[in-house]
């Protein structure tokens, strides 16, 4: 398997995108919550951040596995 520096540098920021946003909802849910503001749809952003996270690397996954071999 060969893997380049160049194609690693273009694809980190795609796959850094949902950790971010994941990470930046739970800061605002933990951080309002502890003001004792409470959202619901912070909580449900959480789910389809948290879905959406799994279906992109899924994807990233089968396209790795049905790339063919050079």
């Amino acid at each position: 398997m060969n893997i380049s520096l160049k194609s690693l540098l273009q694809n980190f920021p795609n796959q850094l995108l949902p950790l971010l946003l994941s990470l930046l909802n739970d800061a605002f849910l933990l951080g309002l919550s502890h003001l004792g503001l409470h959202f619901q749809w912070l909580k449900w952003l959480s789910l389809v951040i948290l879905y959406c996270t799994f279906l992109y690397w899924s994807v990233q996954l089968l396209r790795y596995i049905s790339k063919p071999e050079v």
